[in-house]
C-alpha cells in the first residue's frame, strides 16, 4: 500500500467495532487520483457507503417530488378545501422536525448504518399507504409519520456523509448526494402524472327552476306557488375530477425506497460503518469550535435562520408550483406536473454540474451568487405569472431550479470548512429549523391563495428570497469580521465533540 495513503484506525464513541479511516495524498496525480484512491480499502469502503446513501436519497427525492403533483388528489381523497388541505404540508414539516430532533438525540448512541436502514425501511412502508387514508385526521397522521422518517434519514444521512469524508474531501460527495436526490425528484412527477385524477367537464342543461336548484346542490321548498311555463334554459359546465389512482404511484415510491434498504442492510451486517475523523481533522474540529458558549449557540442559530428561510422557499416553490399553475394559469394537472418535473430537472442538472464546479469555485462565492440569482428569477417569475405569459413561467421555473440547486449542499460545505464542524447535533439543528420554515409556510400560503389570490404564492416567495439575501449578507459579514476575533480572543472555549 502507498505509504502516503495509509489507513488509520479509530474507535467509535458508542463502543462499536473499530473503523478504518482514509487520508488522501494531496500530491497524487489528479488524472489517476480517483482510481488510485479506490485501491485503498478505507477509501473504497467509504465510497461504496456513499453510493448506498445516494441510492437511498434518490428514492427519498422521488417521494419529495410527488408532493406537489399529488396535492390536489390528496385533497380530493380527503374531500377538503385548499385551506384545510394545506395543513398536509404542515403535518409533513412537523414530522420532519420531530424526525430531525430524534436523530440528533440518538445518532451517537446507535450504529449509524442501522439507523439509516431502519429509517428507509419504515419510510417505504408509510409512503405506500398514504392514498388509502381517506379520513382527514388519518391523512394528517400518516403524512406526519412518513415525514418523521424523512427527517430521520435526511439529518442522519447528511451527518453520516460528512463524517465519512470530512470537510474538503466531502465537497464533491455532498454535491453528488444532493444531485442524486434531485434526480429522484425529477423523475417522480413524470411517474406520478399518469395516475392523477383527470379534470373532466360535466355538461348539463337545466330546463326549469327546480332542476337548477337541484343541480346547484340547493333544495328549496316552494309553497303556494305554481310554475306553468318555464322559459329558463341554463347551460352549466362543471369540472369534476375522475377517480384517483394515486395508490399506484405511491406504491412505486414505496418499492423504490424498499430496494434502497438492501445495500444498507448488507453494510450493517458486514459491520463496516466508518467515520473519517483522523487526528488532523480532530485538531481542525477543536480549533474551529474554539468559541465561547454564547457565540457558538448564536452562530448555530444564525445558520438555522439561513436554512429555515431557504428550505421554506424551496419547499413552497416545488410543492405548490403545480397547484399554482392549475388555479391561476388554468393549466391542466398534467401540465402542472410537467412544469414541476422541468423544475426538478434543472435543479438536478445544476447539482450534477456543482460536483465539478465546487472544485474550482469557492463555496462562499457560489452560495451568495445563487442567493442573488434566486431573487432575480423570482421577480421575473412573478411578472410572467401576473401577466399570464406561459412561456415565461416555464423558462423561469427552470432558472429558479438552476439557482436553488446547489444552495443546500454548498451551504453545508461552506459552514463545515469555515465556520464549524457539522456533527449530528448541528445537522439536526439545521433540519429542525428547516422543518419549522416548511411547517409555517403552507399555512400562510394556503390561506392567502384561497382567500385572497393564488398570486400570493409568488409574493411570498419573492419576500422570502429577499430575506435570504439579507440574512446571507449579514452572516458573511459576521463570519468574516466578528467570528475571527472571537476565536482569537477566546480563553475559555466551548468545544463540542460529536
Amino acid at each position: 500500500m502507498d505509504e502516503n495513503n495509509q489507513p488509520q484506525s479509530s474507535a467509535l464513541l458508542n463502543g462499536e467495532q473499530q473503523t478504518t479511516v482514509y487520508t488522501s495524498d494531496p500530491t497524487t496525480n489528479q488524472s489517476n487520483a480517483f482510481f488510485q484512491k479506490l485501491k485503498n480499502g478505507a477509501y473504497r469502503r467509504n465510497f461504496f457507503h456513499s453510493l448506498a446513501l445516494c441510492f437511498a436519497f434518490c428514492a427519498f427525492g422521488f417521494q419529495i417530488g410527488q408532493r406537489g403533483p399529488a396535492f390536489l388528489d390528496l385533497q380530493q381523497i380527503t374531500n377538503t378545501d385548499m385551506k384545510k388541505a394545506s395543513t398536509f404540508f404542515t403535518a409533513i414539516s412537523v414530522g420532519n422536525l420531530c424526525g430531525s430532533l430524534f436523530i440528533g438525540f440518538i445518532n451517537n448512541r446507535v450504529n449509524k448504518v442501522l439507523l439509516l436502514f431502519v429509517s428507509t425501511l419504515l419510510l417505504s412502508v408509510t409512503v405506500s399507504v398514504i392514498p388509502l387514508c381517506s379520513e382527514y385526521v388519518a391523512m394528517l397522521a400518516i403524512l406526519w409519520t412518513n415525514a418523521f422518517f424523512m427527517g430521520w434519514l435526511n439529518a442522519g444521512g447528511n451527518a453520516y456523509l460528512l463524517s465519512l469524508w470530512g470537510a474538503t474531501e466531502g465537497r464533491s460527495f455532498m454535491q453528488a448526494l444532493h444531485s442524486i436526490f434531485a434526480f429522484g425528484a425529477v423523475i417522480s412527477p413524470l411517474c406520478t402524472a399518469p395516475f392523477l385524477a383527470q379534470r373532466r367537464e360535466n355538461n348539463s342543461t337545466v330546463h326549469n327552476a327546480t332542476s337548477l336548484f337541484e343541480n346547484q346542490g340547493i333544495f328549496y321548498e316552494v309553497s303556494n306557488m305554481s310554475v306553468h311555463h318555464s322559459s329558463l334554459n341554463v347551460d352549466t359546465t362543471e369540472e369534476q375530477p375522475s377517480e384517483s389512482r394515486l395508490i399506484y404511484a405511491f406504491v412505486i415510491a414505496g418499492v423504490f425506497q424498499m430496494l434502497t434498504t438492501i445495500p444498507l442492510l448488507i453494510m450493517y451486517i458486514k459491520r463496516t460503518s466508518q467515520t473519517l475523523q483522523n487526528s488532523t481533522e480532530n485538531e481542525e474540529s477543536k480549533s474551529m469550535k474554539t468559541l465561547p458558549l454564547l457565540t457558538y449557540i448564536f452562530t448555530v442559530l444564525f445558520i438555522d435562520c439561513l436554512f429555515m428561510c431557504y428550505c421554506a422557499m424551496e419547499d413552497t416553490f416545488a410543492s405548490y408550483l403545480s397547484t399554482f399553475t392549475v388555479l391561476h394559469l388554468k393549466w391542466t394537472k398534467a401540465e402542472g406536473s410537467q412544469v414541476t418535473s422541468v423544475f426538478w430537472a434543472s435543479f438536478s442538472a445544476a447539482r450534477f454540474l456543482g460536483i465539478v464546479a465546487i472544485r474550482y469555485i469557492k463555496p462562499g462565492i457560489m452560495l451568495f451568487g445563487c442567493v442573488i440569482s434566486i431573487t432575480l428569477n423570482f421577480v421575473s417569475f412573478l411578472l410572467c405569472s401576473y401577466y399570464h405569459i406561459p412561456d415565461g413561467v416555464w423558462v423561469f421555473a427552470v432558472f429558479v431550479g438552476l439557482s436553488m440547486s446547489v444552495v443546500f449542499p454548498t451551504g453545508f460545505s461552506w459552514i463545515q470548512e469555515n465556520i464549524l464542524i457539522i456533527n449530528g447535533r448541528v445537522a439536526s439543528s439545521i433540519l429542525v429549523a428547516a422543518s419549522i420554515g416548511t411547517m409555517l409556510n403552507p399555512l400562510l400560503n394556503g390561506y392567502l391563495m384561497q382567500q385572497v389570490s393564488p398570486m400570493w404564492y409568488c409574493y411570498i416567495l419573492l419576500t422570502e428570497s429577499g430575506c435570504l439575501v439579507l440574512f446571507s449578507s449579514l452572516f458573511i459579514l459576521y463570519s468574516k469580521v466578528i467570528l475571527p476575533k472571537r476565536r482569537v480572543n477566546t480563553t475559555a472555549a466551548y468545544i463540542i465533540d460529536d
